[in-house]
């Protein structure tokens, strides 16, 4: 199966996909936090997360499923991102400009991670 087809089958699957993709400025240890966080534990919705990046608690929840990525795996998304609008419900969580600015709040002390988790899960 190749990748536009696993996203297609889990964009009728799930009610959101997120490519979490750490790094600095913010992001640092994105995925495990993000999968720890309140947001996470509360929210009604079912979630699909990837990334190169571990999880300690790997699909130990009904709220989520998380998905490992290999960097080319995530490289060749992140490809696919920039030429095709999937869906609003496929989401790239960077702090990278080029996916959206949420955590420039974070890093401006205006908003706490965790509002940024229940802003993207809303």
């Amino acid at each position: 199966m190749t990748i536009i087809e696993s996203i297609d089958r889990c964009l009728k699957t799930f009610d959101m996909i997120l490519m979490l993709m750490d790094g600095d400025g913010g992001t640092e240890n994105l995925t495990e936090d993000f999968c720890c966080s309140v947001a996470m534990k509360t929210t009604s919705k079912k979630v699909l997360i990837l990334s190169t990046s571990g999880c300690l608690h790997p699909n130990d929840t009904d709220h989520y499923e998380y998905w490992k990525l290999t960097d080319e795996e995530q490289k060749r998304i992140q490809e696919l991102y920039m030429m095709y609008d999937f869906s609003d419900h496929f989401h790239m969580i960077s702090n990278d400009s080029k996916y959206g600015g949420l955590f420039n709040y974070v890093n401006a002390g205006i908003m706490t991670r965790e509002e940024v988790f229940q802003a993207l899960l809303n």
